[in-house]
């Protein structure tokens, strides 16, 4: 006797509609696009709140105004903050390489 001739012991379950399916794919996909805005939003909200700071306390954190106004200009499901942390980091990383280089020629 071959294992194919034996019977299966787990229950067949009852295959999804099409239909119900596809609904349930495009649920999740408008859920999942409400949320990005969602979270868009708020971030933009948190953003928005560096303009009340003032431009020494921006140069502390690494940012300048025009970080902020580029960061804001993004579509309305990107999230400005990733925007600025990319700034920042990229203007830390100048500065390290520019006291590196300053060193290198002493």
């Amino acid at each position: 006797m071959s294992l194919s001739s034996l019977p299966s012991s787990r229950p067949s379950l009852p295959a999804r509609s099409s239909r119900f399916a596809t609904s349930a794919g495009l649920l999740r996909r408008l859920g999942s696009r409400l949320l990005a805005l969602y979270l868009a939003w708020e971030d933009r909200r948190s953003v928005a709140r560096l303009y009340e700071v003032d431009d020494r306390m921006l140069a502390d954190i690494g940012l300048t105004r025009g970080d902020i106004d580029g960061a804001m200009s993004l579509g309305a499901i990107d999230r400005p903050s990733s925007h600025l942390v990319a700034a920042a980091d990229e203007r830390r990383r100048a500065r390290s390489l520019m006291a590196l280089a300053q060193r290198n020629l002493r």
